[in-house]
């Protein structure tokens, strides 16, 4: 339960969280049409943490190039088992809740068990007591 004004300081910071950027990567298809994908450092991190790679065995596992760049190589159904497995993520990442005001003007929030954890991962309550 939050009064406004806690509601106000709730809302301020799930607005900023909306504006972190969401890292994304690049591909480009070989002359085999098999997919290599270039991640960034802090992006194939995230997507380690998110097990992104789920029943796929990328090739190599990855590679390095000069820039710092993770590479990897999919062939076309590790592609398409991949891009599930992206829009499963990007729904576990951005589940929603819901609230009512109670009689007094306090609002009462309801979070679903995936919205809970992240909610503590982004210190959604800063600055709320």
């Amino acid at each position: 339960t939050l009064n406004p004004a806690q509601w106000h300081t709730f809302h301020i910071k799930q607005e900023e969280i909306k504006k972190v950027p969401k890292p994304s990567f690049t591909y480009t298809i070989d002359s085999r049409g098999y997919y290599i994908l270039s991640f960034t450092s802090e992006m194939w991190h995230m997507m380690m943490e998110h097990n992104a790679f789920a029943g796929i065995h990328p090739t190599p596992h990855p590679s390095i190039n000069s820039a710092g760049m993770y590479l990897i190589t999919l062939n076309p159904t590790q592609w398409h088992n991949f891009h599930i497995r992206q829009e499963e993520i990007t729904k576990i990442q951005t589940p929603g809740f819901s609230y009512t005001i109670d009689s007094r003007g306090n609002y009462i929030l309801s979070f679903t068990s995936e919205m809970w954890p992240m909610m503590m991962e982004h210190n959604a309550f800063a600055g709320i007591h």
